[in-house]
């Protein structure tokens, strides 16, 4: 079980990062920051098998970079569903949804030793 929240934890971390980094993207309070990070967390769970399931073609030729377009995809899908957030157009997602992977990529390459 910690482990599953720690995982949340770093996805809220790197999702706050991001809009340190992107003064664009805006959100209400630090409640909506987490509600974010927890729905973005439930999103890539749930919807994103299914997507790179579905994209496997297009993601075997583009060797793998497709996924950075479906993570922006769940970052814009999460801006959608919560009021607390907003993401302002699709290069603004795409570079911050490079920099979550990258605090999840880091966080698996630590969990592991």
């Amino acid at each position: 079980m910690s482990k599953v929240f720690t995982k949340l934890c770093i996805n809220i971390l790197f999702l706050y990062i991001s809009t340190l980094l992107f003064p664009s993207i805006f959100y209400n309070s630090g409640f909506d920051l987490i509600i974010a990070g927890s729905v973005l967390w439930i999103i890539n769970l749930c919807v994103r098998p299914i997507i790179l399931l579905i994209s496997l073609p297009v993601n075997l030729l583009t060797f793998g970079l497709f996924s950075f377009i479906i993570n922006t995809w769940m970052l814009l899908m999460t801006d959608t569903l919560l009021l607390g957030i907003k993401i302002p157009n699709f290069t603004t997602a795409l570079f911050a949804s490079i920099i979550i992977s990258l605090g999840n990529v880091w966080y698996k390459k630590i969990s592991d030793k």
